[in-house]
């Protein structure tokens, strides 16, 4: 090999060994670091993607685990729950047993009841307040446990229904006996005062006006003068700080406009085309057409005629000088306190309760809103609601009349006065009649009297002035003093209750009602009510016929049938039959739960099982992506040994490589 100083070919040749050595051993520090043979893509890549894919397996196991675990800890508090109420159930069967049994007395079987009774409230209790991780844990819902490898071949549920525990379900809920209710018909409600007004052509208000004309094209001079309103106003041709000095335009029509904006003190126009501080004008406000202001009254009506105006100006003509007038006072309607005015514009200063008048229904319409404070432009803004009566009109949209109805029902509104004036060719507007009428107090519910009857089932009850000897099998009930007491005597003769010989009577064989016990009372209304409850329970109360007749047809709300009755069983201890039929059905509840307790805890078991077989597969896929994903330690300590040596050789080799161009100097000296 010729020896030459262009390239060093063997210094070239140990620097890229030595790179490719330099990688290697990074490649070693790596793995050795991490534990992993795959640290990045390009690594392996076809290893990445199987053990990426064993991790997600082993991911959503793991969770799944998890889930079966979360799925045992819900059924075990069910199972835990159902254990308390067999545990119920049991005393319950001991509750039964005891008040089935001839030595035990009426009284006591109360008390065995009311026991009872408490039992069933603490499983209704359970039922609905077991809780497990916020929600309920016995519902019509499936619980459904979720269990995947992440793929979807994969997916499987385990799932159990606890079904709504409640007494009712467990079938101690018992028949329903059916109940009726006579309800007192409540008098006749108040009704309210009525008039109605009928449209007569009535009078538009308007305003007063005049006009100043300025003609010949004469300008007005300096301290020429205008008297606007009771208002002096002094043209000048610079403002020095006088009142009410109006500026003088270039143009007669400009300074027309100047003094417009003078007595409107229009905003923008102080201390630039007249006096700083000008109020508006109290009487009148003013328009401007070229070289003519006209002047119209704040206020409709006539008084604004009186009002005078005049000009004096050098050299120029005037006409039109002297009073305002056309000012009209509109027709007026008085509904009780308010009195509303006809105008044909609202006047310029805001003046309560005036109504546009542009046609009859335009009208109308407007005094409609006006009363009834519905807003809008046809009327004075400041109007509020009539606080006595309300108004509409007979047709939405070509109304000839308006109907005022009385605010508050009753007499009173019978003395709401009423009148209409200003009306044009000598019709002052029609009222059906002068004032309001037809306001009714409201009425008292009808009494009950000798002669009413009532009839529960087949038995009638015949209320009576005074307790006479009532036929065979009749009953006669006291009237009492008021509805409420007639009602307690009625309730009383019902039950048999204390009170026979007072306030009722049974004739020769009459007893207490075998169909139904009552209940005198009264409802939110404050209305007098008898509540009927069938003696024996289930379906067959609901046959029971309640009737009246007489005044008493009004007093009560018609006939009726008890409803409400459901079937089922007998569930209570208060007789030695029923607590022995109420064994029966206790001891079919306790064989419920011991069923609904079976089906939890198979499924426990399938869950713990789920959970065994899920934590195998986790060994055993963690097992697998190891073989893929973990570094081979022996090995790379001994590449790491060999790469740390070849990189010393490789340093040493490149350093003798990069010397021997330096022999070719040798040569040169």
């Amino acid at each position: 090999m010729a020896l030459t100083v262009l390239n060093n070919i063997a210094s070239l040749a140990a620097q890229n060994q030595l790179s490719i050595t330099t990688s290697n051993l990074q490649k070693s520090l790596f793995q050795l670091s991490s534990g992993s043979r795959i640290n990045s893509g390009a690594d392996d890549a076809a290893g990445l993607a199987i053990a990426d894919g064993l991790q997600a397996n082993i991911t959503a196991l793991t969770q799944s685990a998890r889930n079966a675990n979360d799925g045992v800890g819900k059924l075990q508090v069910a199972d835990g729950s159902l254990a308390q109420v067999t545990t119920l159930l049991n005393r319950a069967v001991t509750l039964a047993t005891e008040a089935s049994t001839g030595t035990v007395s009426d009284s006591q079987r109360t008390a065995l009841d009311a026991e009872y009774t408490a039992i069933k409230a603490e499983i209704d209790r359970i039922g609905s307040k077991t809780n497990y991780n916020g929600g309920q844990v016995f519902t019509a819902t499936t619980m459904n446990v979720f269990l995947s490898d992440s793929s979807a071949a994969s997916n499987s549920t385990i799932g159990v229904t606890t079904g709504v525990l409640s007494s009712t379900g467990l079938g101690l809920g018992g028949a329903v006996a059916a109940t009726g209710t006579l309800t007192e018909t409540p008098g006749a409600a108040a009704t309210p005062a009525t008039d109605t007004f009928t449209w007569g052509a009535l009078t538009a208000g308007a305003a007063a006006a005049g006009t100043i004309t300025y003609v010949d094209a004469h300008n007005p001079a300096n301290n020429d003068t205008a008297v606007i309103g009771g208002t002096t106003y002094t043209f000048k041709t610079a403002l020095d700080g006088g009142a009410n000095e109006v500026l003088i335009g270039g143009t007669t029509a400009q300074s027309v406009a100047n003094l417009s904006a003078a007595v409107n003190a229009t905003p923008g126009g102080g201390g630039q085309v007249y006096s700083a501080g000008q109020t508006a004008n109290a009487n009148v406000y003013t328009s401007v057409a070229g070289d003519v202001i006209t002047i119209t009254a704040n206020q409709n009506g006539t008084g604004g005629n009186s009002g005078t105006f005049s000009a004096s100006t050098t050299g120029a003509t005037l006409s039109n000088t002297g009073n305002m007038a056309g000012g009209l006072n509109g027709g007026t309607v008085s509904i009780g306190s308010t009195t509303y005015t006809f105008v044909a514009a609202l006047s310029h200063t805001l003046t309560a309760n005036e109504i546009v008048d542009t046609s009859e229904n335009g009208a109308l319409q407007n005094l409609v809103a006006a009363v009834n404070g519905t807003g809008g432009a046809g009327y004075s803004s400041n109007t509020v609601a009539n606080a006595q009566v309300s108004a509409a009109a007979n047709s939405p949209t070509a109304a000839t009349a308006v109907n005022f109805t009385a605010l508050t029902p009753g007499t009173a509104g019978n003395f709401i006065p009423t009148a209409a004036t200003g009306g044009t060719g000598g019709t002052a507007g029609t009222w059906a009649h002068l004032d309001f009428t037809g306001g009714t107090a409201a009425g008292a519910p009808p009494s009950i009297v000798a002669g009413d009857t009532v009839t529960v089932g087949t038995q009638t009850y015949s209320f009576v002035s005074a307790l006479g000897t009532p036929p065979a099998g009749g009953v006669q009930v006291l009237v009492g003093s008021t509805n409420a007491s007639s009602l307690a005597n009625l309730a009383n003769a019902i039950n048999g209750g204390s009170g026979a010989g007072i306030n009722y009577v049974y004739g020769s064989g009459a007893t207490a009602n075998t169909a139904a016990t009552a209940t005198a009372g009264q409802n939110a209304s404050g209305l007098g009510t008898l509540t009927l409850t069938a003696i024996t329970k289930g379906t067959s109360g609901n046959s029971i016929a309640l009737a009246t007749t007489g005044s008493g047809a009004d007093t009560f709300n018609g006939a009726t049938f008890m409803s409400g009755g459901a079937a089922g069983s007998i569930n209570d201890l208060l007789t030695q039959s029923d607590a022995t039929a109420a064994l029966a059905t206790i001891s079919t509840a306790v064989q419920s739960v011991a069923s609904l307790r079976g089906n939890i805890g198979a499924t426990i078991n399938r869950l713990q099982a789920a959970s065994g077989v899920i934590s195998n597969q986790v060994q055993n896929l963690t097992g697998a992506e190891d073989g893929v994903r973990a570094a081979d330690i022996p090995s790379t300590v001994a590449d790491l040994s060999k790469y740390t040596i070849l990189e010393q050789t490789g340093v040493s080799a490149l350093a003798q490589a990069n010397q021997q161009q330096q022999l070719v100097l040798k040569l040169l000296q």
